[in-house]
């Protein structure tokens, strides 16, 4: 099962972000001798999302929740592989849900929970880590 979770970024955080990423991509390709293609990449598409900004667009954090129902033990394994590999392909970091994996499966469910509500971390704090 998945889910793709998201919230629209407010435009004054917004901006902080997108200059931000503008900055450590072009720190990236002055830090050294000669840049990879892949910062070359990013530093362009950071100069467009910041072009996008100023015009109005908005930013948007999402997620991405992935859960695999294994009812045989010895073939989790296999889902993990699975999983981990197709995430691999689609640049996707993924982070297992150790301890939580009730709190991951519920969020997969079309319920409407909004997960930054439950957390014990006040919002502040997570935005400033």
């Amino acid at each position: 099962m998945r889910s793709l979770l998201y919230r629209p970024m407010d435009s004054a955080r917004a901006a902080a972000v997108v200059e931000r990423d503008q900055n450590n991509a072009n720190v990236r390709i002055s830090s050294g001798n000669r840049p990879s293609a892949r910062a070359l990449v990013d530093a362009r598409s950071a100069a467009q999302t910041a072009a996008e900004e100023a015009q109005g667009a908005g930013l948007v954090n999402f997620g991405l929740v992935v859960t695999a129902t294994v009812t045989d033990p010895d073939r989790l394994p296999d889902a993990v592989a699975a999983v981990e590999q197709t995430s691999g392909t689609a640049r996707v970091l993924l982070r297992r849900a150790y301890g939580s994996q009730d709190t991951a499966f519920a969020a997969c469910l079309p319920l409407g929970l909004v997960l930054p509500r439950h957390v014990l971390l006040p919002t502040e704090i997570r935005e400033a880590l």
